[in-house]
């Protein structure tokens, strides 16, 4: 089982933390800028195995998911005595009805919320506290830590996702 025990500095955590806690207003700002028809564009993946098929409202739904996960899998964490942390299958989730039909603010508005706990609880954890770990079936071992550097990365990956869609139609939109 491979062993994913990332351990931050005080300085890269507080800069994890504070990306975590910009990450709403961030995406607000795009979100709040899209047509109905950019929403249905698709997104180019952000990685060969993933997201292939996906418009860029799923995908907006996604981090929604994805952030509630991670979220509740560091409190698990920080609760339970090495938990074992529920995979979830993002691709079906990507295709309910929640997804497909409420619009994409309801997950902006989850996220604004979702973002103000998390970044409040892990300015209130103790260095200790980065280092406890659950167990993931397919990745091991996975810290605090790991959940932080991941998700101050996860949301404004997805965000450069969305924009280059966006790039690449205004570029075929012009094309003659």
């Amino acid at each position: 089982m491979i062993h994913q025990q990332t351990i931050l500095t005080k300085s890269q955590r507080q800069d994890c933390i504070a990306k975590i806690k910009q990450f709403p207003a961030d995406l607000l700002r795009l979100v709040n800028t899209l047509s109905a028809d950019q929403l249905s564009l698709p997104c180019l993946p952000e990685h060969p195995t993933l997201d292939g098929d996906w418009n860029i409202a799923q995908t907006i739904h996604h981090l929604a998911d994805s952030h509630i996960h991670a979220y509740t899998r560091m409190k698990l964490i920080l609760t339970e005595d090495k938990p074992h942390l529920k995979t979830w299958d993002q691709e079906a989730w990507a295709q309910l009805a929640d997804v497909s039909q409420i619009d994409v603010t309801a997950s902006v508005l989850i996220m604004r919320g979702l973002h103000d706990r998390w970044a409040n609880l892990l300015e209130q954890l103790e260095a200790s506290d980065f280092a406890r770990v659950g167990i993931h079936s397919e990745m091991g071992e996975l810290t605090i830590d790991h959940f932080v550097e991941t998700y101050a990365r996860h949301g404004h990956g997805h965000i450069r996702q969305i924009e280059n869609a966006l790039r690449a139609h205004a570029a075929q939109a012009v094309t003659p």
